[in-house]
């Protein structure tokens, strides 16, 4: 190894003063005519701790710029590229960057209070700690962005895509996410939808507690565990069969939300196809994690059941539709993997 090679950085060059005043103004000219001026290129350039609160820089490039810190209120970026811009502690409080391509943008810690923000691009954006509240997000992407401890109160996130967003602790109340997609939606158990507006919303996979969506609209089709009866269940199992099953009054339950529902004992009525049709031969056991099925049998998990653990923990776990378990990717792992049990089965039979 030679000790004495040099590493060449290159920094992203500053831009400010006189020379950033003319980068303006041409800008300016460009979108009154675009025979005239020029369209402002600041990519890879930095702008930390610029002040470009109420310019018009719709169009420009910001893309891998370093905007650290920058004063953006009222600021127009529409139709902007910022990919992979670094904007955390921003000021865009009322700014318009509607159209704008901001994936993998870093806001982190960002002021978008009442930010316009309809049709944005924003997948794989880190948006932490960022305050949105009464920002406009229709039709936004905002897929496998990390939304964690934001705020979006009162927010309008109307058919909002947030498939396999990181919501953990982030504030949902009062917000209309009336037709969003919130499918996969990583640690949704501490998220707050309080008096939100959750009409149609697609909940595949996420788990959302009943305190959370306390005045919620739109709720009555999230199926809850029933706290006392009898009812029937579904059980998804490996090679994507389907074991329906019917719960005793007696047996004990727990699970505060959709997909954390645990019951102690079933009964196995049948084992279907995902359009609920009678499987046929094929075997007389079907398995996944929870244990082995077999029609007309019965399964139980009540010498390990702890009904005090709402969120994790051994027993069946059920969906209460034969819908939400087809659609359903919670258990795959469980059920594709090998898994011991304590059964005596007989040499002839196989396990599915």
């Amino acid at each position: 190894m030679n000790f004495n090679t040099k590493i060449s950085l290159t920094l992203p060059r500053k831009i400010e003063g006189e020379e950033l005043r003319h980068i303006l103004t041409e800008h300016a000219e460009w979108l009154k005519d675009h025979d005239n001026g020029k369209r402002a290129d600041l990519s890879n350039i930095t702008l930390f701790g610029a002040d470009l609160q109420g310019a018009d820089l719709s169009y420009a490039d910001f893309s891998g710029a370093d905007m650290m810190c920058a004063n953006l209120s009222g600021t127009n970026l529409s139709f902007c590229n910022m990919y992979k811009a670094r904007m955390g502690h921003c000021n865009l409080s009322e700014a318009i960057l509607t159209n704008a391509n901001l994936s993998q943008a870093d806001l982190s810690e960002a002021n978008l209070r009442k930010a316009n923000l309809n049709y944005v691009n924003l997948a794989q954006a880190t948006l932490t700690l960022s305050n949105l509240e009464n920002a406009k997000l229709s039709h936004t992407c905002l897929f496998a962005s990390n939304l964690s401890y934001c705020k979006f109160n009162f927010a309008d996130l109307k058919f909002c895509d947030l498939y396999h967003t990181d919501i953990h602790d982030a504030h949902f109340d009062n917000a209309d996410l009336s037709y969003a997609r919130l499918i996969f939606a990583k640690h949704s158990i501490w998220a707050s939808f309080k008096n939100a507006n959750l009409t149609g919303v697609d909940i595949t996979d996420c788990d959302i507690d009943d305190d959370a969506i306390i005045g919620a609209k739109g709720v009555n089709a999230f199926l809850k565990c029933p706290a006392e009866g009898s009812f029937i269940a579904w059980a998804k199992l490996r090679n994507n069969y389907y074991a329906k099953l019917l719960v005793p009054k007696h047996s004990k339950r727990a699970g505060k939300s959709k997909y954390t529902c645990r019951v102690s004992e079933a009964n196995v009525l049948d084992i279907t196809n995902s359009d609920g049709t009678t499987i046929t031969g094929g075997g007389n056991f079907f398995q996944n994690s929870d244990g082995v099925f077999q029609k007309g049998a019965s399964i139980s998990k009540l010498k390990t059941f702890d009904d005090s653990i709402m969120h994790d923990g051994d027993g069946i776990h059920i969906f209460l539709s034969l819908k939400e378990a087809v659609k359903s990717e919670y258990w795959k792992e469980h059920i594709t993997n090998e898994s011991v049990l304590d059964l005596v089965i007989d040499d002839e039979d196989e396990i599915i």
